[in-house]
């Protein structure tokens, strides 16, 4: 089941988060849609809290889990 995130970014225009497979799907404002791999729900947690998600995302997930 996957659940819509709450991100505060001027490059991400919306996630999604699979808690089952661990799948992120990141939608930016540019019209790319990537999908993340085996993302930790801690990761997603951190996502949705941090003061600038894309910054969060750029230092935490992009490189770090394998985009699908």
């Amino acid at each position: 089941m996957a659940r819509e995130l709450a991100v505060n970014s001027s490059a991400i225009e919306s996630a999604t988060y699979d808690l089952t497979s661990g799948d992120l799907v990141v939608n930016f404002h540019s019209g790319a849609t990537t999908t993340y791999g085996n993302v930790p729900p801690a990761a997603v947690l951190e996502l949705e809290v941090a003061p600038s998600s894309g910054r969060y995302f750029n230092q935490n997930i992009r490189g770090q889990f394998p985009e699908k």
